[in-house]
């Protein structure tokens, strides 16, 4: 049975409504263990499958020496030049969320580089959680002091000697035995094995980052998809503030933020964040639906624009100019029928662009190469040009469910969500339903709508709700309000 995001985020959280008694007292580290492990199974089950989970080991050797006087180096090193900084700001992202490219060829992390940017903060300490497959291509624009690697050897005598397995055995049997009774006729389910990986890495995590604050002792934790760590639980535990930065699209239930109010009765005990910052008073309306955060915990930041170059990007056509954003191996299936579908049309006045998603895989590129090799009215965009210089140049934008869709509306251009079997209203059964941002953002089952609303192009009324939807999208001042956070 395969789910849309939407509906595995309400599965989570009728889960968690059922059956809150038994899952308050499971604890890892005095920290509830269902928290703990929520995200990661999302992820699992939205994008990996997660009962096709493998406990595979690592094939490759480990130099445990190289890796030891590694972190020795980075020990010191944070002792000589961090150390006499305290009170500054830990900031922890991945270096997965570094994919986002300049016209210099720089790569930004738009949530946490773009923060760092804007604040101008000089007392901070950047650690980067590595993830892909080919970093030493990547020219980040905003160095990371540390990457997590640098401090493997440690974490590896962590896990040896201060984890117990039992105890990790018991939450994820627990949890894995309430989780399958309930979820697995419908196709989920999640092995035991998947459940003591997470809250042992989370164990490791939590004395690891315990350790770190201790001799760093800093004001403020920023991270960046990193709700429910170990990070941020040893921030919690030494009464750090900390702060986690919306990264994509999410909904009323979405389970990186989200928690049924029933667990407010235990807050103390979830690994969770002071304050969130979202996108835009839209995002923040969703957080706040469901009563678990309160107004002042939720905070507007905005979205931070990439630095522009004198020279502009030109129209790759005179025509009207579809750009179709690609979401990796989500709806790769779909997006090849309803492109050849398009292209196969009577009405052939347009262009197209299709912007790969930037950690598309190698079979889905080959794929879109080959649609546009067969057809001139196609461009195929991989890094030459970012969202931004894109937008400058399309007149409308296509995808499922992608934030890019959320992104061409705020930035005025009339976009389209594709409906189909699976996601029955496109993008609204993941965000819901908002009426005003339905005139803009429209639902479409087919080609043909699509194909109309291309001829109709000059009739189209772009009024000025456009700039009121936006800033309701986004806040107009980026990260202002955290500003006063990092910089009191």
């Amino acid at each position: 049975m395969k789910f849309h995001p939407g509906q595995v985020s309400r599965l989570f959280y009728d889960f968690e409504s059922k059956y809150f008694d038994q899952l308050k007292n499971i604890n890892v580290c005095n920290w509830n263990a269902w928290r703990i492990v929520k995200s990661s199974l999302y992820f699992d089950t939205v994008y990996l499958n997660a009962n096709e989970f493998e406990n595979k080991k690592n094939g490759k050797k480990v130099k445990i020496f190289r890796l030891a006087f590694k972190s020795l180096i980075a020990f010191f090193r944070i002792c000589f030049f961090f150390f006499p900084k305290k009170n500054g700001v830990i900031v922890v992202t991945h270096t997965l969320n570094k994919i986002v490219k300049d016209s210099s060829g720089f790569s930004y992390d738009q949530i946490i580089d773009g923060l760092i940017i804007k604040s101008g903060v000089k007392n901070y300490l950047y650690i980067e959680i590595p993830g892909l497959p080919n970093e030493s291509l990547i020219k980040p624009k905003i160095q990371a002091h540390f990457k997590e690697g640098d401090f493997k050897f440690i974490k590896i005598v962590i896990h040896k000697l201060l984890v117990p397995k039992r105890l990790a055995g018991i939450s994820a049997e627990y949890i894995s035995s309430l989780f399958n009774n309930e979820l697995e006729n419908m196709g989920l389910a999640v092995p035991r094995a998947r459940l003591i990986q997470i809250i042992s890495g989370f164990w490791v995590d939590y004395i690891f980052y315990s350790l770190l604050f201790r001799l760093f002792r800093p004001k403020l934790l920023i991270t960046n998809d990193l709700m429910s760590s170990g990070a941020m639980a040893a921030a919690r535990s030494l009464q750090i503030q900390s702060l986690e930065l919306q990264h994509g699209l999410m909904d009323e239930y979405y389970p990186l933020y989200q928690m049924h109010p029933k667990f407010l009765a235990i807050k103390d005990r979830l690994p969770i964040a002071d304050k969130v910052g979202v996108f835009g008073q839209f995002h923040k309306d969703q957080l706040l639906l469901k009563g678990f955060w309160q107004s002042n915990e939720v905070i507007n930041v905005g979205k931070f624009e990439l630095p522009k170059e004198n020279n502009s990007i030109a129209r790759f056509s005179d025509k009207p100019t579809l750009l179709f954003a690609t979401q990796g191996s989500l709806f790769f299936n779909q997006s090849l029928v309803f492109i050849n579908s398009l292209l196969k049309n009577s009405f052939t006045d347009f262009q197209l662009v299709i912007k790969l998603h930037p950690l598309e895989p190698g079979t889905c590129k080959k794929e879109y190469q080959k649609i546009e090799s067969e057809n001139s009215r196609v461009k195929l965009i991989q890094s030459e040009f970012n969202l931004d210089e894109l937008f400058s140049v399309s007149d409308f934008v296509l995808s499922y469910n992608s934030t890019v869709l959320i992104e061409a509306v705020a930035k005025g251009i009339i976009s389209f969500t594709i409906c189909d079997d699976l996601l029955k209203n496109g993008i609204y059964d993941l965000i819901g339903g908002s009426p005003t941002l339905e005139k803009f953002l429209i639902k479409v089952n087919g080609v043909e709508e699509v194909v109309n609303f291309i001829q109709r192009k000059d009739k189209i009324d772009q009024s000025q709700e456009f700039q009121a939807v936006s800033n309701y999208l986004y806040e107009a001042s980026y990260a202002e309000k955290l500003i006063r956070i990092i910089n009191p």
